[in-house]
């Protein structure tokens, strides 16, 4: 919490429970003034939340893709366990 009341002073934590919009558009305009390295590990988290359950919904996917937007980075790629890989079948 104290990471959070650093960067985002006077911004109450209860509002977090259900934010609007304009409260994730302003979290992520804060965030863009991070570091590039510090962007770069935001998303690598995004990406551990999204695939920690194994399974990836296109909401999921969206999320992602705007949170890399907004913070002006490149989405990262995704990779499922083998389990869960497609297998290309060999055509003779």
């Amino acid at each position: 919490m104290d990471a959070f009341a650093e960067l985002f002073p006077g911004y109450p934590i209860k509002n977090l429970a259900q934010p609007s919009l304009k409260a994730v558009v302003h979290v992520l305009n804060k965030l863009n003034t991070c570091s590039p390295e510090d962007k770069k590990r935001l998303l690598h988290a995004v990406v551990y939340c999204v695939l920690s359950d194994g399974v990836v919904n296109p909401e999921e996917v969206e999320t992602m893709r705007l949170i890399a937007m907004m913070l002006e980075c490149p989405m990262p790629v995704l990779s499922l366990p083998a389990e869960h890989a497609v297998k290309k079948r060999r055509v003779i």
